[in-house]
């Protein structure tokens, strides 16, 4: 059973996402203007407002979808550091995309869903724990049709923004690898120490 503490972040961003479409459609705002524009200096802060955004409901469904289930899957993983993880997603993701992006607005929040998938995906994978790999696995396989959104075949699709999360997401993952490394050292050492 998945305690509602792993669900409130999950929940609170899908109903910001929802919220700031339907204000968008109430008032007739423009609020594609708050995405990432790559390499423009006046955007640069876009980079916390442009996942928040999308461009329609098959948009903002599918990435409701895709979020719910990866997020909720970093918080049961990883739930000491997936605030972290988070937050790097969120930021890091779109200051990269920020770089490397074609000049087009980029908005929602793939980029995030990508750098989430890349993370679970390769920090199980590194850690070669097979009850995290086997939900991992099970997510990759429901969602094996997130592999194309790495290739340019829409120019409404950002797929630079789907490779910068996947290139956090590998990044976290080497970060985790680190981490759980230097922990288990520490924990070893203490073992030691008991049973000496």
């Amino acid at each position: 059973m998945i305690k509602f503490s792993k669900l409130f972040v999950p929940i609170l961003v899908i109903v910001i996402i929802w919220t700031v479409k339907l204000l968008e459609l109430t008032f007739g705002w423009k609020l594609y203007l708050l995405g990432v524009y790559p390499r423009d200096w006046n955007t640069i802060w876009h980079i916390f407002t442009a996942p928040f955004i999308h461009g329609g409901f098959d948009h903002l469904y599918f990435n409701t979808l895709y979020w719910f289930v990866f997020s909720v899957a970093l918080f049961y993983l990883y739930p000491r550091r997936a605030f972290l993880y988070l937050s790097s997603a969120f930021f890091d993701t779109y200051f990269l995309l920020w770089i490397i992006g074609r000049p087009a607005y980029h908005i929602g929040l793939s980029g995030v869903i990508y750098a989430l998938a890349s993370f679970i995906f390769f920090s199980t994978l590194f850690a070669r724990d097979h009850k995290k790999m086997a939900i991992t696995l099970i997510m990759i396989f429901l969602f094996s049709g997130m592999m194309a959104g790495f290739f340019p075949k829409d120019i409404h699709v950002s797929w630079e923004g789907h490779l910068s999360g996947a290139i956090v997401g590998f990044l976290l993952a080497l970060i985790e690898k680190n981490i759980s490394w230097q922990e288990e050292v520490v924990n070893r050492r203490k073992i030691y120490k008991d049973y000496t």
